[in-house]
């Protein structure tokens, strides 16, 4: 998982959204399973690592982010 993490430094924007869209799709609350990996990235420090990305310079990255967030909260919630 730190080398995934690591996606989310890279000096590539692209990257970078890609990496969060990653983790949208394992936080797909309609998919079977969602919660448990939605906690088991929250156990991992996943949601503090999305949320240092919510000063990224690249307003894409901070709205996926956004999105991602939303996602396993809603999760969470459930």
């Amino acid at each position: 998982m730190n080398d995934f993490f690591g996606l989310q430094a890279n000096p590539n924007k692209d990257v970078r959204v890609a990496s969060v869209f990653v983790l949208i799709n394992l936080a797909w609350r309609t998919e079977q399973g969602a919660k448990q990996r939605v906690q088991m990235l929250h156990q991992l420090g996943c949601i503090d690592k999305l949320k240092a990305l919510l000063g990224d310079s690249e307003l894409e990255v901070r709205d996926r982010v956004r999105q991602a967030i939303d996602h396993f909260n809603m999760v969470l919630q459930e």
